[in-house]
C-alpha cells in the first residue's frame, strides 16, 4: 500500500507542476494591466448672476454712449482630449436686445492654477442668439477650483451707437441667459 501511495503522490506532483498550479518563481515576472482613460469636457461658472446698468446722463446735451463693464465671472474648465483633438468654447444669449448690445470676451486666467493648453482667445464678440466662438484650440487642461480660478469673462453692456433713439427699448429689467458651450472642433 505504501508503494501505491508513493506512486499517487508522485503522479499528483508531476500533474500539478505541469498544469501550473504552483506559481512561477524567477528573477523577473510580469502580468497584464488593462488601462482605460475617459475623455472629459466640463465647464462651470464660478460666480452668480451679474447685474449691469447703464445710467442716464446727468447733464443736458451729454452723449448717451456710456457703457457698463464687468469682469467678475470666472469660467472653469476640465478638458481631457486625446492627442490631436481640440475644443472650443462658444457663447450665446437667450434673446436679442433692442437698442443696446452685450459683448463678451474671454481673457487669460489671473491665477497660476491653470494647467495645460488653454487655447487661443478671440476678440470681443457681440452676443446674440447664435453661438459665437470666444476660445478655440483648447487641448487638455484644467483651471483649478479656487474662487478666482478659470478664464476671466469680461462683459460690456452699451448703447448700440448705430441705433436711433426711437429704436431704443428702455426697460428697467431686461434679463438674458448667457450660455457657454464646450465642444470639439469640427
Amino acid at each position: 500500500m505504501a508503494l501505491f501511495q508513493k506512486i499517487v503522490v508522485t503522479c499528483l506532483l508531476f500533474t500539478s507542476t505541469s498544469l501550473g498550479i504552483f506559481g512561477q518563481n524567477s528573477e523577473t515576472t510580469s502580468h497584464k494591466v488593462n488601462l482605460h482613460l475617459d475623455g472629459t469636457a466640463l465647464l462651470g461658472i464660478a460666480t452668480g448672476d451679474i447685474e449691469m446698468q447703464i445710467d442716464g446722463v446727468t447733464e443736458a446735451g451729454a452723449a448717451l454712449n456710456k457703457t457698463s463693464e464687468n469682469s467678475d465671472t470666472r469660467l472653469r474648465i476640465s478638458s481631457l482630449a486625446e492627442s490631436g483633438v481640440y475644443r472650443l468654447i462658444t457663447v450665446k444669449m437667450s434673446k436679442v436686445l433692442s437698442g443696446t448690445e452685450l459683448t463678451v470676451q474671454a481673457l487669460p486666467p489671473v491665477t497660476s492654477n491653470f494647467n495645460g493648453e488653454a487655447g487661443k482667445y478671440t476678440e470681443m464678440v457681440t452676443m446674440n442668439t447664435d453661438d459665437k466662438v470666444i476660445i478655440d484650440n483648447i487641448g487638455t487642461c484644467w483651471s483649478g477650483t479656487d474662487e478666482n480660478d478659470g478664464y476671466v469673462i469680461k462683459y460690456t453692456y452699451k448703447i448700440n451707437p448705430s441705433v436711433r433713439g426711437e429704436n431704443i427699448n428702455i426697460d428697467e429689467q431686461t434679463k438674458v441667459t448667457v450660455t457657454f458651450t464646450l465642444s470639439d472642433t469640427k
